[in-house]
């Protein structure tokens, strides 16, 4: 063997015991050394746990969240149907003056007759009536010829009716006389009662003057 190789054997054989009593060293009495190799292998080992644990919440909460963004949620309205409205009525739908005078239809000839509500044959100036039976149900809405329920000039309701119960218009009434549809006009008071009409009459303009009813 060469001088050369020689030392190398040497050297070889020198660092083996050299590893083996420092492992010996740290394992009867750590020294500083020791500890400080083993706190980084530590550590080292640490972060690489931490990074594996990383990765792996990172795949759950993608898989999360691909669930929750293809999923959807239906929601069902209930709705009423069938529900009832209880109106409160005004006074005036129980408290009135019923007329069934089949003179007062617009159909009524009474040719000759000069009936006239001046004064006012309802009780009270004005007062509320409630037409039914011969009368009819309501004042007439469309122009009533001359000379018909029984009077001259003859009344008719040009106003709107309400359409709505317990609802209360105000529109004109109009005497249609010498070929005028409005010769005289007062204003007057419709109520809707739900089911009928009440009307509140002042005594008209003059005499010869007639609220006609249909």
């Amino acid at each position: 063997m060469s001088t050369a190789e020689q030392k190398s054997a040497r050297d070889n054989r020198d660092e083996k015991l050299s590893g083996s009593r420092n492992f010996q060293e740290c394992t009867i009495m750590p020294s500083s050394r020791c500890l400080l190799g083993l706190t980084i292998g530590i550590l080292l080992g640490g972060v690489a746990l931490a990074a594996i644990i990383t990765l792996w919440i990172q795949n759950r909460q993608s898989t999360t969240t691909a669930t929750v963004s293809t999923s959807s949620t239906a929601a069902t309205i209930p709705t009423t149907v069938g529900t009832t409205t209880t109106v409160n009525l005004p006074a005036q739908c129980s408290t009135y003056v019923s007329n069934t005078d089949a003179t007062r239809s617009a159909t009524y000839s009474g040719v000759g007759s000069s009936t006239c509500d001046s004064p006012t044959p309802f009780g009270s100036n004005p007062a509320w009536v409630r037409f039914s039976g011969a009368a009819g149900t309501q004042l007439a809405t469309t122009v009533v010829n001359s000379s018909l329920c029984s009077t001259s000039a003859t009344g008719w309701y040009s106003g709107v009716m309400p359409s709505s119960a317990g609802t209360t218009n105000n529109g004109t009434v109009c005497y249609n006389w010498t070929g005028l549809s409005c010769w005289q006009s007062n204003i007057i008071s419709v109520t809707n009662c739900n089911g009928y009409y009440v009307f509140l009459l002042p005594a008209t303009p003059s005499c010869s003057y007639r609220y006609c009813t249909s």
